[in-house]
C-alpha cells in the first residue's frame, strides 16, 4: 500500500534535531521547488510512517502548493533498526549535504555524542555478558565528534565551550562564520572567568586585642585626668567593667 503524504507523522524530536534553515536558505528552497518541482524524495521510516528527511519540503508542499497531489514529492521508505539509528542517519546526512560552517558542523556532530558513547560501552562488553573488557585504547568521544565535523579536536572542544557558556551574540556570530571559533572561545573564556579576588590583609586576633587594650588604657587615662581636674572621684574598676560589658554585647551582634 502506497503511503500518502497526509498520513506521514512528524516527530517533534526529529524535527528539532537539526538547526532550521536560515531565512534566505528557506526562500531559495521554496523558489527552487516552485520553479523546478521536487528534485529529491522525502525519506520516511519504513513501517513507522515517521518523517526522517524533508521537513521543509513537506511544509512547502502543504502550504505553498496547497497539498496538490500532482506536484507532490516522491516518498522513499527506509528501514532503520531503532530511533537512535534514525537520529544518527539524519545527523550524518545533514553534515554531508548542507553547506555548513565549521561551528555548525560541530554543533550537529555534538548531538552524536550520546550515540558514540553508547556504542563504545557496547563494544567494551565481552561476549555479550555484563563484564566489561578493559580497552587498551578508550574511545575518545570528542575525537570522533571532531572527525565527523571535519575539524581538529581542540577546535571541536572550543566550539562546544562557546555553545555551552557563550552569550547569544557570540554563539550566533560563531555559528554564522562571522567570528572564528578560536576568537569566540577566547572572548567567552575572558567573559566567564572570575575576576581575581583582591588580597585582603588579615588582622589576627592578638593584634586586635592589643590595639583594643591600648585604646582602652588611653581612654581611661584621659577620662581619669578629666574627672580629677574637676574634683570628681573616678572609679576605674567600674568603668573598666562597663566597657568590657559593652564590648561583649557588641561582639555578639
Amino acid at each position: 500500500m502506497m503511503l500518502d503524504l497526509r498520513d506521514i507523522t512528524v516527530d517533534n524530536e526529529l524535527k528539532e534535531l537539526l538547526p532550521p534553515l536560515a531565512a534566505d536558505e528557506l526562500a531559495d528552497l521554496r523558489e527552487s521547488i516552485l520553479r523546478d518541482g521536487f528534485t529529491s524524495p522525502i525519506i520516511v521510516w519504513l513501517n513507522h510512517g515517521v518523517l526522517v528527511d524533508g521537513h521543509h519540503r513537506l511544509e512547502i508542499w502543504k502550504n505553498d502548493l496547497n497539498g496538490d497531489d500532482d506536484k507532490a514529492p516522491e516518498i522513499r521508505e527506509q528501514k532503520f533498526a531503532d530511533k537512535q539509528q534514525v537520529i544518527e542517519w539524519m545527523l550524518r546526512n545533514q553534515l554531508a549535504r548542507r553547506n555548513l560552517t565549521d561551528a555548525q558542523r560541530v554543533q550537529i556532530a555534538l548531538k552524536l555524542k550520546p550515540i558514540i558513547e553508547a556504542k563504545a560501552k557496547q563494544n567494551q562488553i565481552a561476549g555479550g555478558g555484563a563484564v566489561r573488557k578493559k580497552s587498551s585504547e578508550p574511545v575518545r568521544t570528542m575525537k570522533v565528534v571532531a572527525e565527523v565535523a571535519r575539524v581538529s579536536e581542540p577546535r571541536a572542544r572550543q566550539a562546544e565551550a562557546v555553545l555551552k557558556s557563550g552569550d547569544d551574540a557570540t554563539k550566533k556570530a560563531m555559528l554564522s562564520g562571522e567570528k572564528k571559533i578560536n576568537l569566540a572561545f577566547k572572548e567567552t573564556k575572558q567573559r566567564t572567568s572570575e575576576p581575581a579576588k583582591p588580597i585582603q590583609k588579615v588582622i589576627t586576633a592578638p593584634v586586635l586585642v592589643g590595639e583594643f587594650v591600648d585604646a582602652i588604657s588611653l581612654g581611661l587615662k584621659r577620662l581619669r585626668d578629666k574627672h580629677h581636674a574637676h574634683g570628681v572621684e573616678f572609679d576605674a574598676k567600674l568603668v573598666r567593667k562597663m566597657a568590657f560589658n559593652y564590648l561583649e554585647g557588641a561582639l555578639r551582634e
